[in-house]
């Protein structure tokens, strides 16, 4: 709910329009206008907000009965392992999950969830070595 937070003082202190405020805050634009709208409806000042705890802040602008479900993760470990298979592609594993969860997530964004949970669990290690010194061979195909 940080990000909550600071996108109301983005809007109300800086004035900053809804783009600004998704791309300092890293959500969505529709996410931000959702944000947004909700501060402009209740015309709240933002030294009234800055006080606030972000559970209350959150159910101030977004009471109980107005909570849209949340869409459910993939399973990224099923994932990983599925991606090692010959022919198995995320597009594939992207159907299949759309399958399964019909309003989840669309295909850019389990792309990006999927890219930054990979980047999380298998970093890469970078080797420094002499020009010549080992011989690396990159083979992709049947074998």
């Amino acid at each position: 709910m940080r990000k909550l937070k600071e996108a109301a003082r983005l809007l109300l202190e800086f004035k900053l329009g809804v783009r600004q405020i998704a791309r300092t805050c890293d959500i969505s634009t529709s996410t931000a206008h959702a944000y947004v709208d909700r501060l402009k409806e209740l015309d709240v000042p933002y030294g009234e907000i800055a006080v606030m705890g972000d559970d209350e802040l959150e159910e101030l602008l977004f009471p109980q009965g107005e909570r849209a479900p949340a869409k459910p993760l993939p399973d990224f470990e099923y994932l990983s392992k599925e991606m090692t298979r010959p022919g198995v592609t995320l597009m594939l594993l992207h159907e299949e999950y759309r399958k399964d969860n019909p309003d989840g997530y669309r295909r850019s964004r389990f792309y990006e969830l999927y890219s930054k949970w990979a980047n999380k669990v298998d970093p890469v290690m970078r080797f420094t070595h002499k020009a010549g010194e080992k011989m690396f061979i990159d083979f992709s195909g049947d074998a």
